[in-house]
């Protein structure tokens, strides 16, 4: 029994060059007599999905094949930022020792995992999950329990072929049901779907680590309340929009670029593994967080405007204190005469009976009784 095996990698660090728009990867064309060539529906323009396929040596694969199975062929592929093993793997002893679904999980893992050591990927590299994709020929039923009960059942090649081709995607295992033994074509279409679909979930994925992130570090940490937090925060939220437009792309390239069996493995994968629902609510997860800092920004400036309106009345308090004493102090000097004297209102004259310490008291009271109505007239608008 044979079986795909694709899985992302951590640390390959592994990215290629963009293409340009009008590369063809996989075009399936034929030409008119009139020298016009017409794309198929096999055929895939993508402009963000590129894929640079780097094969493992036959002999390295010998020697990490393990103990009943025959690793036919394996790549490294690098899409967008993300690096993905890719492989056809066949199980050679699985009529005469027929092994449950954990058990043959597991030991997939351990070939995929045995390949990637025996490729040109740094040491540190690493598998994040194995995803497999079980191949069966017509006569042949999908293993108990191999697939979950949210699977989506695709149809790889649109054709008037009896049986057709179809497909069941879920979560962690795949089926390919009536697979054509030495299709390569079709092999290749259909590991470059599940590669595309890898590479959107991980983009999405990393994504949706990012916003929980910056929802902690905004609700848990509250570092919104100094300007310096608020700036760093909305910086860090402007970089996550432009990664979700970016991701954005990548997934309308499946949509509209690519064609044939390749579309049909991404898609349908990305719909068993519910892409749609973890994108929208990743995208609202922006929303809020763009919402809540808003909202602390609006509460920082009203703050910070508060602190400046009273600091302006104090300094309006003691301007007009101290015009007053200059012009008293005015009215004293040059004359002979006590000012004031014979004066029906007599305030000069209580001026200059009052104890100078009395007077900065008084002014002293007044400017913190000023800033005590302001305080209260502020709590008063916050409560209402």
């Amino acid at each position: 029994m044979k079986y795909f095996l694709v899985a992302p990698v951590e640390g390959a660090g592994t990215t290629p060059p963009p293409p340009p728009v009008t590369a063809s990867d996989g075009s399936r064309s034929r030409i008119l007599g009139t020298g016009v060539a017409v794309r198929s529906r096999l055929d895939h323009r993508q402009s963000e999905l590129h894929q640079e396929w780097r094969g493992v040596s036959p002999e390295r694969l010998a020697r990490a094949a393990p103990a009943g199975f025959r690793i036919e062929a394996a790549w490294l592929v690098a899409s967008r930022s993300e690096s993905v093993l890719a492989a056809l793997v066949e199980h050679t002893d699985a009529a005469s020792a027929p092994l449950d679904v954990l058990t043959i999980e597991a030991a997939l893992s351990d070939v995929a995992a045995a390949i990637l050591r025996s490729s040109d990927a740094p040491a540190d590299a690493q598998l994040l999950w194995v995803n497999r994709t079980v191949l069966l020929p017509n006569d042949t039923a999908v293993p108990a329990q191999w697939n979950d009960a949210s699977i989506v059942t695709a149809e790889l090649v649109a054709s008037s072929a009896e049986p057709p081709i179809l497909a069941d995607f879920g979560w962690g295992n795949n089926a390919v049901r009536g697979w054509p033994p030495g299709d390569d074509a079709m092999a290749q279409q259909i590991l470059m779907g599940l590669v595309d679909a890898q590479t959107v979930w991980r983009e999405i994925e990393a994504l949706s680590a990012e916003s929980a992130r910056i929802v902690h570090n905004v609700v848990d940490r509250d570092s919104v309340a100094r300007r310096r937090g608020y700036q760093s925060t909305l910086d860090d939220l402007q970089k996550l929009s432009a990664g979700m437009a970016a991701h954005h792309l990548a997934y309308d390239d499946v949509l509209l670029s690519i064609q044939g069996a390749r579309r049909a493995a991404a898609r349908a994968s990305l719909s068993a593994w519910n892409y749609d629902e973890v994108a929208e609510r990743v995208g609202r997860r922006i929303s809020d967080i763009a919402a809540v800092i808003r909202q602390r920004k609006d509460a920082l400036d009203r703050t910070y405007q508060g602190l400046v309106g009273a600091i302006g009345v104090v300094l309006s308090l003691v301007v007009f204190i101290d015009l007053l004493l200059s012009f008293i102090s005015t009215s004293f000097s040059g004359v002979d005469a006590v000012p004031g004297t014979g004066s029906p209102l007599g305030v000069l004259s209580w001026f200059r009976s009052v104890e100078t310490d009395w007077l900065f008291a008084a002014t002293a009271g007044i400017i913190l009784l000023v800033i005590g109505l302001l305080a209260l007239s502020r709590r008063a608008r916050r409560a209402v």
